[in-house]
């Protein structure tokens, strides 16, 4: 069978090489690279300057400050939001060796409770977080459900392994079995640059990229991510009004797609 990965929601907006970075991350770690993979669309969408407008979870699997540093990034989370897709896969798996260390029988959700810090192993019933716990983040306005409140799937005030596992089930079925080969390492593109997969726009009126960088009108209602700090930004409103929003104020092409000029514009604001 050739090498592929599930075709989860943005997996086909990244780089050739980043999908064998990670390919390769999961085999040589006999880990299951499609259950990393609907992490990564579900906690960043693959954007790897993604960042939690509510805390400091940062980068493709959202690692918090004190865990960047704790997997050799001194500059923490904000270090971390500099280093490309790919770049981040190494400590991806340093985070993944930490926390799963040299388990047997590892599940699809317990790639996603690595990040939790418990619940590895643990029953579907078992409880991460409740709405009624103390307000210990955002200067005690906040707790670890607020930041996460839209994982409680049944929404009944508690976040629980089962809610988890349902997501990471729903994101994989989303792809409905399509798969994504990898190309053979000589028609690989040079680190950094967009592949073309079928299907993506093909940048006609935007002469400065083949490809958009990142296409929030596929997506409306996934976290604003990096952009949710701009006026109609937020988790809330979703990625396509904070990348509308954002365009508007700098005179930008109001489509809703990053293409070079919108990147370009972001990094220099």
């Amino acid at each position: 069978m050739t090498d592929s990965i599930l075709a989860v929601r943005g997996l086909d907006r990244t780089t050739d090489r980043f999908r064998h970075a990670l390919f390769d991350m999961a085999k040589r770690n006999g880990w299951d690279v499609d259950a990393i993979a609907a992490v990564m669309s579900n906690e960043s969408g693959f954007i790897a300057a993604a960042k939690n407008p509510m805390a400091t979870a940062s980068g493709i699997i959202q690692m918090i400050d004190s865990t960047a540093k704790r997997v050799g990034i001194k500059g923490g989370a904000a270090e971390l939001r500099t280093l490309s897709a790919e770049e981040q896969i190494p400590y991806v798996e340093t985070f993944y060796k930490m926390t799963l260390g040299k388990r047997s029988g590892i599940r699809p959700v317990d790639y996603y409770l690595a990040g939790w810090g418990s619940g590895i192993g643990q029953p579907a019933g078992f409880v991460l977080a409740r709405q009624s716990d103390a307000k210990t983040y955002n200067d005690g306005k906040k707790n670890l459900y607020d930041l996460n409140y839209g994982l409680d799937r049944n929404k009944d005030g508690i976040i629980t392994v089962e809610d988890l596992a349902s997501l990471v089930a729903s994101i994989q079925a989303a792809a409905k079995g399509v798969r994504i080969p990898l190309v053979t390492a000589g028609s690989l593109p040079e680190s950094g640059q967009p592949s073309s997969e079928p299907g993506q726009p093909s940048g006609q009126g935007h002469s400065e990229s083949p490809v958009p960088i990142f296409d929030a009108s596929r997506f409306p209602k996934i976290d604003s991510g990096i952009f949710s700090h701009y006026p109609g930004g937020g988790p809330d409103n979703g990625m396509l009004n904070a990348v509308l929003a954002y365009q508007k104020r700098h005179g930008l092409k109001e489509d809703g797609i990053i293409w070079k000029e919108t990147w370009t514009s972001f990094l220099k604001n």
